[in-house]
């Protein structure tokens, strides 16, 4: 068990570190901070080339201040308000030009999934005009003056990571205490988002909560393994054996229940018939080889 304990430890940090981006070389001196761009479903005259570009040029202010743009929902993100004011046509000698007026908005917030609580580090505003032929290449046009080197942009990106680390260093029992309370619930979802929103940076947090990370990894683990048991079992009573199998098979062969799977798997084996018997002992043949693994 000491064994598994290590294995699942060890997994949950490599997923922490995909999770924050942070790997070694890439970001060295780097924050480990990673900031997902989240867009809305439209935005008012937009074309999908358009709402694209827009994406692009949010995650170059991104990556441009030292975070990393790719990050999951289960943290930070950025997202814009993009408002077209007012559509004007002005009369030039070589004929008609268009001319929109829009406002660009962003904010920084933290993300946590089942809830409708999240911080907002920091947010900004700005006029932008575009011109063109047409009013769609007037936005084009608009959307090409959010410069990501901008320092007035980078000044925001700058001020949301340190409100997020400072955030963290001064409300790091408070956000431990809202982890342990959401795994209470079995809302393991949103203990993992709290616990991993957590960057880096806030170093004294950050190594308080690795623990209670793989506590409730393997709380979770415990509980999804039960409920898909007791599934199996309910199938099984009912003579549906391939419904069994296909629950059993999503328990993890390593999971910290496995002595429970063992029973459930060896019980079932011996009511099916000849035919069916081949996919049930692969299951236990895949058990018993992940024992093995854990012994050597």
């Amino acid at each position: 068990m000491k064994q598994l304990s290590t294995l699942l430890l060890a997994l949950f940090c490599l997923s922490c570190a995909v999770t924050y981006g942070q790997d070694g070389d890439a970001n060295s001196g780097g924050s480990t901070i990673s900031v997902a761009v989240v867009m809305p479903p439209a935005i008012q005259s937009f074309t999908d080339a358009q709402m694209s570009m827009l994406e692009d040029r949010i995650k170059d202010i991104v990556s441009m201040n030292g975070l990393s743009a790719e990050g999951s929902l289960d943290g930070f993100l950025i997202y814009p308000k993009f408002d077209i004011n007012g559509t004007q046509t002005v009369t030039l000698p070589l004929g008609n030009m268009t001319v929109v007026k829009c406002t660009l908005s962003l904010f920084v917030r933290q993300y946590i999934p089942n809830s409708t609580n999240g911080l907002v580090f920091s947010s900004f505003n700005r006029d932008i005009a575009g011109n063109g032929n047409s009013a769609s290449e007037a936005i084009s046009n608009a959307i090409t003056q959010i410069r990501p080197d901008d320092e007035a942009l980078q000044a925001f990106m700058t001020k949301a990571r340190t409100k997020i680390v400072s955030y963290y260093v001064q409300h790091c029992e408070q956000v431990m205490n809202e982890a342990q309370h959401a795994a209470d619930l079995q809302n393991y979802d949103k203990a993992f988002a709290l616990l991993l929103s957590i960057p880096k940076e806030a170093t004294q947090c950050y190594n308080q909560v690795q623990q209670k990370a793989a506590e409730y990894y393997l709380s979770k683990q415990r509980h999804d393994c039960n409920r898909y048991i007791v599934e199996a079992k309910t199938f099984a009573a009912a003579h549906e054996y391939d419904s069994a199998l296909a629950v059993l098979k999503l328990v993890d062969p390593e999971s910290v229940c496995r002595d429970d799977l063992a029973a459930v798997l060896n019980d079932i084996v011996t009511r099916v018939d000849e035919n069916e018997k081949k996919n049930w002992e692969y299951l236990i043949e895949r058990l018993h080889d992940s024992t093995d693994i854990e012994k050597a």
